[in-house]
Order: C-alpha cells, then structure tokens, then sequence
C-alpha cells in the first residue's frame, strides 16, 4: 500500500470533484497542519463534506479546518465494526456546531452506557462502557434482558492510552495464548 499523501488526497478531490469523503483523525490533523504551505494549491469547491471517525477530533481541529474549508460540512462520528457503520453523529446542521462530542444516536440504534465492573446501568455524564443494538448490529452475546433506552443527549468518547505491555498482560492471561506481542 502507498504511503499516505495529502497531497494525493487533495489532488484526487480536484481530479475527480469529490463530495462526501470519510477520513480518520490523522488526515484532519494534515490538513490544519499543512495547508498553509499548499498556498491554495487545490480547487476543493467540489468537497461538500467530511465525515472523521476512529478517534475523537478535538474542537479546535475541527474549528481549523472549518476555517480551512468554510463551504464544507465537517461531521465527527462515532462507530465500530460490529456497528456495519457509525452509532452516533455530530450534526452541525442539527445544533451547535462543533461540540467536541460524537454526537447524538443514529436513527433505530439504541444504546446505554453501563458500569464498566457491574455492567449496571449509569445516570447521565458518567464515563462507562457503551452498550448498543439496532438492526445493523451483529448478533454478539446477550447481556440484557431488560429494556434499551435511547437517549436524546450527546456522546462523548473519551479515549484511553493504553500501553503495549498492558494489551500484551491481557492477551497472555486467556489459557489459549501462548505469547503476544503488541507494536504500537
């Protein structure tokens, strides 16, 4: 796989008059971080939006480059792999724009935030472990038997730096594992 390139990025969007791209953190951090030097090198004026996901934008990237890119709409989502796609969704046309959060839920996904050590549920504005379901979701095990409930409020993902030898820790105390070694 070729190493990623703004360059080639903003080039295709040229090229090709993209509209809606998908991206990761890394490639917003890029564009604050290196488009002064691209002076205006780009016609963007096709972009219509952008859409991170993967990891938390902090406000102020996400401010820079709507000041960067001030014709396109710059969403923040929320979603895993088990999810067939994104759970939650700031929506800057839906509210205040650039909250810091992930957003409010995506229709018919349901989700609770429970206790990480009790797997009870947890009143609002407590960090926990997010539990979801919805007709995207696979079929994984079956926690609950009672009722979801689907908040209207916001999501904030807090993320936590974990180190390689604590994944390693882990991996090596399931019976199954021989060895592990985590390159971060």
């Amino acid at each position: 796989m070729a190493k990623f390139g703004l360059d080639k990025v903003l080039g295709a969007i040229e090229k090709y008059k993209v509209t809606h791209m998908f991206v990761v953190p890394p490639v917003m951090v890029s564009l604050a971080k290196q488009w002064q030097m691209m002076n205006n090198k780009y016609d963007l004026s096709s972009l219509k939006q952008i859409i991170s996901s993967a990891a938390s934008l902090s406000r102020d990237l996400i401010e820079i480059c709507a000041h960067i890119l001030p014709h396109v709409q710059i969403f923040q989502a929320y979603g895993m792999t088990e999810a067939c796609g994104n759970i939650s969704m700031e929506n800057p046309k839906g509210g205040p724009p650039f909250s810091g959060s992930t957003g409010t839920l995506m229709p018919l996904i349901q989700s609770k935030i429970v206790s990480v050590t009790t797997m009870n549920p947890l009143p609002p504005n407590q960090m926990g472990e997010i539990c979801i379901r919805g007709p995207t979701i696979t079929l994984g095990n079956k926690l609950y038997n009672e009722p979801w409930f689907n908040p209207v409020g916001s999501y904030y993902y807090f993320m936590r730096q974990v180190a390689a030898a604590e994944l390693e820790g882990l991996l090596l105390s399931h019976p199954d594992v021989v060895d592990a070694v985590v390159i971060p």
